[in-house]
């Protein structure tokens, strides 16, 4: 029984990785914009994916664009011109997930452009399936089995991608992370309220997790004296049907630090 029941999962996960969904994105005018989303898009500008090589280089490529030119420009930019731009003239993830990651990497220059992506439930999920895959310097590459003179600079290419700073990071860590901007901590707080709502209706599971652990409203702050950090915690209790499951999974996996 449990062999069926840990096979029908295995299926269930490769199966959802695999289903393409449409999906919709509210833009900061209002506008509804739909995009077919999976996972495999979504991971495509990584390399995590089997999408055709030549897109998955052209993502990368936007990618590190989007990396220079927002790394280099002032205040006077065109950084909402280019994230509004290229969400309306998109019709799937593939180039929504390049600009969740620059999103991450820069949330200071970036600001309100990524809202509309913070506002869709559907992308937190499909962000935490990249980090999966996300290995740093162990990132594999397929670069050393031919004699290709471009080599050497394609595998550099693919490790400094692989090291970026904010690569185990999330659209989950940048709206927390806004909750602290003066600025836009309003409009990040709505945000999370909206999450709260929609995890209500949908009764996701995922979701309500994710709702309960990204507001900030509700953390308490930790002295950790003996490894001289600060922590947070929630001081909300879970819902009790989410503590229930929260026990069941970690009964099942009591065992997991013995091996």
């Amino acid at each position: 029984m449990l062999t069926t029941t840990a096979a029908t999962t295995e299926e269930h996960l490769f199966t959802d990785e695999l289903t393409v969904r449409q999906i919709q994105l509210k833009l900061n005018d209002e506008k509804l914009i739909n995009q077919y989303a999976s996972s495999y898009l979504w991971n495509g500008y990584r390399g995590h994916s089997t999408l055709p090589y030549l897109l998955q280089c052209a993502l990368m490529a936007l990618e590190n664009w989007l990396i220079d030119y927002i790394s280099r420009c002032g205040e006077k930019n065109q950084i909402d011109w280019i994230f509004d731009y290229l969400l309306r003239n998109s019709n799937s993830v593939m180039i929504t997930s390049v600009l969740a990651s620059v999103a991450v990497g820069f949330p200071i220059k970036v600001k309100k452009s990524a809202f509309p992506m913070l506002n869709t439930a559907e992308l937190y999920s499909l962000d935490l399936t990249r980090i999966v895959h996300e290995m740093g310097e162990n990132t594999p590459h397929w670069f050393g089995y031919n004699k290709d003179v471009m080599t050497e600079i394609y595998i550099e290419e693919r490790r400094k991608a692989a090291l970026r700073a904010w690569r185990r990071e999330s659209l989950e860590t940048l709206l927390t992370r806004l909750q602290f901007n003066s600025e836009l901590q309003e409009d990040a707080l709505k945000i999370v309220d909206y999450l709260k709502i929609e995890a209500t209706v949908r009764n996701e599971r995922s979701l309500r997790y994710l709702a309960h652990r990204v507001d900030t409203r509700t953390w308490t702050a930790i002295d950790d004296a003996a490894n001289n950090r600060i922590l947070f915690e929630s001081s909300s209790e879970l819902p009790e049907d989410l503590k229930q499951d929260q026990q069941k999974f970690n009964e099942r996996h009591s065992a997991d630090s013995l091996i």
